[in-house]
């Protein structure tokens, strides 16, 4: 499928014969890797024509008609493509922005997300379950402006007897290491001062609505909570091969 689309695209230029491929063998062991993570594909493809004995074909082009993968020297101009990772959802192009929220939940802009407000107090593993079962997580915060954001928001949807809530961050997996339940990147934090705590029974997360800091504390204790859907497509690495063809530049030299 692959060598069609490079056929139909590179086809406009008389001068595109082969383009690269992501093999190299750099060490010149005979043996190619792929740039690719996943090279699960990659590993079915046999090359027409190994490394010569000079050690200059280090790395892989294909011919354009043929649909032959050679090993080329990397010093050579040809027409190359780049892969992207391939969104694993699409959005409806029927339902509006607010419509592809779940019932009750609220959909904020700035964080292309949904949230819903649960002031019922459960433990933290039972809240992350709720969430799950609405196809969300646990709020994760992504940075300041996303905390006072929600922080307004808490304020409005809890009533007064919540004072905090339940986030998605806890240690469970392993003591000390911090970690969001929807596998978003740590790069943020509003710990009040002194936490989290070294203490083996805090590993779970709360924010205050009060002053939206964090203080680590039981998971067997039970607090309101935040749901929280992101709208964004998540991408999938093993799709790489299979949607190549997403981007494709020319790169010829005179």
């Amino acid at each position: 499928m692959f060598s069609e689309y490079a056929v139909n695209v590179f086809a406009a230029s008389n001068e595109v014969r082969e383009f690269w491929l992501g093999g190299y063998d750099f060490d010149n062991s005979g043996t190619f890797n792929w740039t690719v993570d996943d090279n699960t594909v990659d590993k079915m493809w046999i090359l027409d024509r190994l490394a010569d004995s000079d050690g200059q074909y280090f790395c892989t082009s294909s011919k354009l008609w043929h649909n032959k993968r050679f090993a080329s020297n990397c010093f050579l101009a040809k027409a190359y493509v780049c892969a992207v990772d391939a969104p694993l959802c699409t959005t409806s192009a029927e339902k509006s922005i607010h419509e592809q929220c779940p019932h009750g939940f609220i959909y904020i802009e700035p964080f292309h997300t949904c949230y819903k407000f649960f002031s019922n107090i459960i433990r933290f593993g039972e809240a992350e379950n709720s969430c799950r079962n609405l196809k969300a997580h646990l709020l994760s915060v992504r940075s300041d402006f996303e905390r006072k954001f929600l922080d307004g928001f808490a304020r409005d949807m809890f009533p007064s007897t919540v004072r905090d809530f339940w986030i998605g961050l806890s240690s469970q997996e392993i003591f000390g290491i911090w970690r969001w339940n929807d596998h978003s990147p740590l790069i943020f934090h509003n710990w009040a001062s002194g936490e989290p705590s070294n203490n083996l029974t805090d590993q779970c997360a709360l924010m205050s609505k009060v002053t939206s800091k964090w203080s680590a504390v039981n998971c067997f204790k039970e607090h309101a909570y935040i749901c929280a859907l992101s709208l964004d497509c998540p991408t999938h690495p093993k799709n790489k091969v299979k949607f190549i063809y997403l981007f494709v530049f020319l790169h010829l030299m005179n």
